[in-house]
């Protein structure tokens, strides 16, 4: 699943980029776009969110075969939110709920959700932009934000208990793990960020 960008023509005669959410279908190596993308579009975000923000998407299977994904989205008061969505086969979605909110706590827009449980909690990662820091935990510009709590995985529910940084550099941004065969949670990220890759 990937996020697709196409350019809007405004009123005023600019631009502005829609957010789209996409498949593709391959091996690890070689993939075909899904001839029925997107799969997620403005329809499927709730009241208050911008089509303009609604990106990055991280799907996963669950144990019964079926699928969830959280994406990065900006609610109506202009500060970010995770949305839910849910699958049976991995081609048919639906949103399910906001899964975080952030309530102009962390930054503004939040990118790159990542999602999964680690030693006994479940463990919400988050970039969020535009962030200011919290004493010596959080910096400047874009970071990383570690939520950290306690899922109901049938009401799907996240409650938050803690929060904190994943990096204090300012050259670390987006990352995302992926489960490995033998139980590793292995994370990789950018080196830059949004704030320093134009330099």
């Amino acid at each position: 699943m990937y996020t697709g960008v196409a350019r809007e023509r405004q009123a005023d005669g600019g631009h502005r980029e829609v957010q789209t959410q996409c498949l593709a279908v391959g091996d690890g190596t070689d993939y075909v776009k899904y001839e029925k993308n997107p799969v997620l579009d403005q329809k499927d975000i709730p009241e208050g969110g911008s089509r303009y923000d609604f990106r990055d998407p991280k799907m996963w299977q669950e144990e019964d075969g079926s699928y969830r994904c959280v994406i990065g989205n900006r609610p109506a008061d202009g500060s970010g939110q995770i949305l839910l969505f849910t699958s049976p086969n991995g081609f048919e979605w639906h949103f399910k709920k906001v899964l975080a909110e952030n309530r102009n706590r962390f930054g503004k827009m939040w990118e790159c959700p990542d999602f999964f449980p680690l030693d006994g909690k479940w463990v919400l990662i988050i970039s969020p932009q535009d962030m200011l820091p919290s004493g010596f935990e959080y910096h400047n510009g874009n970071g990383t934000l570690c939520l950290i709590g306690d899922y109901d995985q049938e009401t799907e529910d996240f409650t938050e208990q803690s929060n904190q940084s994943i990096d204090y550099g300012i050259d670390f941004y987006a990352p995302q793990t992926v489960l490995t065969p033998d139980g590793r949670r292995v994370m990789i990220g950018w080196m830059q960020n949004w704030d320093t890759c134009s330099q």
